[in-house]
């Protein structure tokens, strides 16, 4: 298990944002002798801004680049899937 951050896409410049919460934590299969080859920087894990602008809504969907991580990383999952967020 590892405690990522989550980042933001397209966020307008200028504004504050506050994340309830801030990171996830990430669950995975991977052979025993390869978990030294895995760090918190393979995973990128993150909320589109856009989807605001769209739904209008204060909670956003947590997404992860699947091309992001190793190919030895099995079954990944990640808790929570949603968000919510305060704009200052």
């Amino acid at each position: 298990n590892k405690v990522i951050p989550i980042r933001l896409k397209n966020f307008p410049k200028g504004s504050t944002l506050s994340l309830k919460p801030s990171e996830v934590e990430l669950s995975f299969w991977i052979a025993m002798q390869d978990v030294d080859k895995v760090s918190d920087s393979d995973f990128y894990i993150y909320c589109d801004y856009n989807e605001v602008l769209k739904t209008k809504s204060s909670v956003l969907n947590v997404f992860i680049d699947d091309a992001k991580y190793p190919s030895i990383v099995k079954r990944v999952k990640y808790s929570p899937t949603t968000i919510e967020f305060v704009d200052y």
